[in-house]
């Protein structure tokens, strides 16, 4: 049985491309394609112990360049979503008074209804992000809430080590296709992505702590965004 060499899928004799991730299969001798293994958790461990992943969170997290990315991530965020709260509203108004003047007035209330509600959102969900706590717990459930009206809704629902229940919203499906439940988590409030797994042993990716992306197990940083990973 051959398995692939981005992500373990078994793959029948003779195909080219992996049906799951699409990538060309290199069946030359040497090359990582999971012959030679029983099973694909065995695939997967050998993946993982030649990428030097062990079970354990990742001491990366307080290190001093995956600090920096953290800090230089946080700060573009804030700046994104205050410059929309407090821009675009004004915007609007300017567009309405160049397009017709007697929605001017319409424009100004709303305007003043946008910053009464909106902007003390905003600040809750700024201040609760930055100063929530880190947790350690356990997946307990996996909840997909679907919507004909709306995009589909992705809850992990975690059990902390003290034995609270944890709700973290997965809003690009990452962590919910990556996590299982029983999987061992901890709780990084500032990153986008924010459960790491502590057992990344028999996993065929890493995923980025800041994008999201799938990263191969042997990559330190993400090909996407640059930002290092937590392995």
């Amino acid at each position: 049985m051959a398995f692939c060499g981005t992500c373990g899928q078994p793959l029948d004799e003779g195909v080219e491309v992996c049906p799951a991730c699409g990538a060309r299969v290199n069946n030359a001798p040497g090359n990582a394609t999971g012959e030679g293994f029983r099973t694909r958790d065995e695939w997967l461990a050998s993946n993982a112990q030649s990428a030097g992943i062990e079970p354990g969170f990742s001491s990366k997290f307080d290190a001093p360049e995956f600090q920096a990315a953290l800090k230089t991530g946080n700060s573009f965020n804030t700046r994104l979503l205050l410059g929309l709260t407090l821009g675009l509203p004004p915007a609007i108004t300017l567009i309405a008074l160049l397009v017709s003047p007697q929605s001017a007035a319409i424009s100004i209330a709303v305007c003043i209804v946008v910053y009464l509600i909106v902007i003390p959102v905003v600040a809750y969900f700024l201040i609760k992000r930055n100063t929530a706590k880190p947790w350690d717990g356990e997946v307990v459930d996996l909840v997909c809430r679907t919507s004909y009206k709306s995009a589909d809704m992705y809850c992990i629902i975690c059990r902390t080590d003290e034995g609270k229940q944890q709700k973290v919203q997965d809003y690009g499906r990452s962590m919910f296709d990556y996590l299982h439940i029983g999987d061992r988590v901890r709780f990084h409030p500032r990153l986008n992505v924010p459960l790491e797994k502590y057992d990344k042993t028999h996993d065929s990716y890493l995923l980025c702590p800041f994008c999201g992306g799938q990263q191969s197990l042997s990559n330190d940083s993400c090909d996407k965004c640059g930002k290092p990973l937590l392995k």
